[in-house]
């Protein structure tokens, strides 16, 4: 009926079905190698291999810069030897963090990006290099980054529960399912003419995300400014305005909950679904 709405709907219904799907391979669910577990938390809470990893961005871009800045053909910058040290020793501190990465951290592309500094030191020679190690870089990235997220830096999203209209708790994914079933039902139940069934709806529909913004709690300290913000919650009683005064006609609804999905369901499930997707994946669920 209405397609952000929709796609709200099959978004929230996804987690929960993939959650309740066994038989992922055990390439799939294979996570982080469990040398990575000192390094994060609950471990450690300094999150040093990010640290050490954001350094060897750093030292990578700054070098970058610096050959960028050499003409294109001939001229050196004898301090980019030096950079190419500097960077090179960074690279096998991070490599050594993490034995089971080894096949990421090639060493012999980082023994020809120092001798070509040594020797060369021309943009010409180096920036094939560096493109070398960027892409070494970016394919551990791929199979690699997201399943470090989902697994240390993102709360773990089956243990968020949350408490429905009869102050039960339920899984969080629970609660979320009641509420796009009731964004879906109330504008069916206005078609019909039954508008008491529509302010019965609108009644749940509040409750439930008053209950989805008290869950945000369950991992971030500060208010949320965002997906269940005033501006949200204004459209929310808008619809329940347009249920109060028995108003029948469905763009008017359509026009709400659209900008209820737009604002909040799409973008929130755009954000945390990836990783509790991902999470998912991890625990073989």
């Amino acid at each position: 009926m209405k397609r952000n709405l929709s796609l709200a709907i099959l978004t929230a219904a996804g987690l929960l079905t993939l959650a309740g799907q066994p038989g992922f391979s055990a390439e799939e669910r294979k996570g982080p190698p469990k040398s990575l577990d000192k390094y994060y938390p609950p471990v450690n809470r300094q999150r040093p291999y990010t640290l050490e990893m954001l350094e060897l961005g750093r030292l990578m871009g700054s070098l970058t810069m610096d050959v960028r800045a050499l003409p294109p053909k001939g001229g050196k910058n004898p301090a980019i030897a030096k950079e190419v040290e500097a960077f090179a020793a960074q690279y096998e501190k991070v490599s050594a963090m993490v034995p089971e990465w080894g096949p990421y951290f090639p060493k012999i592309v980082v023994a020809n990006l120092k001798k070509a500094a040594a020797e060369n030191g021309e943009r010409a020679t180096l920036e094939p290099l560096m493109k070398e190690v960027e892409t070494n870089c970016t394919h551990c990235h791929v199979r690699e980054l997201f399943r470090v997220q989902a697994l240390y830096h993102w709360p773990r999203f089956a243990k968020v529960a949350a408490k429905n209209a009869r102050d039960e708790e339920v899984p969080f994914h629970d609660n979320m399912i009641e509420l796009s079933n009731r964004m879906s039902a109330l504008p069916t139940s206005v078609a019909r003419g039954d508008f008491d069934g529509a302010a019965l709806h609108q009644k749940e529909i509040m409750t439930q995300f008053g209950v989805l913004e008290a869950s945000c709690e369950n991992c971030h300290q500060e208010p949320r400014e965002y997906f269940v913000d005033r501006v949200v919650k204004g459209e929310l009683m808008k619809m329940g305005g347009l249920v109060k005064r028995k108003v029948a006609d469905q763009a008017d609804y359509k026009k709400v909950i659209d900008a209820v999905s737009a604002r909040s369901c799409i973008p929130c499930h755009q954000l945390h679904m990836p990783a509790a997707y991902m999470q998912a994946q991890l625990d073989g669920k």
